[in-house]
């Protein structure tokens, strides 16, 4: 059975992060990435 996972980035910066940490620790395990920027309160 395929793994996977769906990190939730808050900048495209971080996406390379997580893909050097999975290629190092669990190669097998195909990421989805989601960039959001953070919700800011505007009060």
């Amino acid at each position: 059975m395929p793994r996977h996972a769906l990190p939730l980035n808050t900048a495209e910066l971080h996406v390379a992060t997580f893909d050097a940490l999975r290629d190092e620790i669990a190669p097998e395990l195909a990421l989805r990435h989601v960039v959001r920027p953070p919700a800011t309160s505007t009060a």
